[in-house]
């Protein structure tokens, strides 16, 4: 593959996920890309036909996608490492969580029994929205707050049920956050016969 052809394969990725998943209209597309509209049909046409794009965008030709991951990978580390392309602010949450509907996607989808621990936040949130494959042998570990010493929940704590109802309802909760606050209560609560068992599960 030659430099030209690695730039017409790097600006169609780049275009067709610019207009599925961050959502801009081809005009928008075409003014982040120093182009015309025309070519930015032709570009997103190019992408669905070649199969660069089966709901999300399966190509791993583009540089920024492909080779990044993977440097820092090996530069910190890291067991997983997704790079999404930010083309405003504005659309910064959803190219985050749509990369970590893929991560989950990877290591959710199928019939191999799996247990997760799940927190709680906005970007989970709309991470867990996106699901759209069966996890029915995920069991979830909800690392919950319940409510703490003001009665005041946390405003996330809807997250795990959410989750639940993707995976059949296989949620196992752990509140806590609210045995922090009092320390002297903390031996009475964790052992209690099923605190054990599901921490030792979420560990």
């Amino acid at each position: 593959m030659n430099k030209e052809d690695d730039i017409r394969l790097d600006q169609k990725v780049r275009a067709a996920w610019m207009y599925y998943i961050a959502g801009l209209n081809q005009s928008e597309i075409a003014s982040q890309l120093g182009t015309s509209r025309p070519v930015v049909q032709r570009l997103i046409a190019a992408a669905k036909d070649e199969g660069d794009c089966v709901d999300w965008i399966a190509s791993s030709g583009c540089q920024t996608v492909s080779i990044m991951p993977q440097l820092l990978k090996e530069k910190y580390q890291l067991t997983d490492c997704n790079i999404m392309p930010v083309y405003s602010i504005e659309s910064t949450l959803d190219s985050v969580t749509f990369g970590c509907y893929q991560l989950m996607a990877r290591y959710l989808q199928g019939d191999k029994p799996t247990i997760v621990g799940i927190g709680s936040g906005l970007t989970l949130k709309k991470t867990i929205k996106r699901i759209d494959f069966d996890s029915q042998n995920t069991r979830c570990v909800a690392l919950i707050s319940a409510m703490n010493e003001h009665g005041q929940c946390n405003y996330y704590d809807d997250v795990p049920l959410l989750f639940g109802e993707k995976n059949s309802g296989k949620i196992l909760p752990v509140a806590s956050s609210t045995l922090c606050s009092v320390p002297r209560r903390v031996p009475n609560v964790v052992n209690q016969s099923i605190v054990p068992q599901r921490l030792y599960r979420s560990a």
